[in-house]
């Protein structure tokens, strides 16, 4: 993963854009990680994947009684 600082993001943007096609890069600004930018590949299998977690979760917290069907309903959504 690419670091670069908030400044170089600002001015290599049209760079930036071309880079998170092959590889994440990490902004930092004051030597501090602030952002990372991925590509829409990646933040959509991210997003799959947290899904499954979230899927997996609700139905061990149906299984083991710690939340109603109900409940998780509301707090995941599905």
């Amino acid at each position: 993963m690419k670091t670069i600082s908030s400044t170089l993001a600002r001015q290599n943007f049209s760079d930036i854009i071309e880079t998170v096609e092959t590889e994440e890069i990490t902004i930092s600004k004051n030597n501090k990680n602030i952002a990372v930018i991925i590509s829409c590949e990646k933040y959509e299998e991210l997003v799959r994947i947290e899904d499954i977690l979230h899927t997996k979760t609700a139905k061990l917290a149906i299984q083991e009684g710690l939340a109603s069907e109900a409940e998780v309903k509301k707090i995941f959504s599905i």
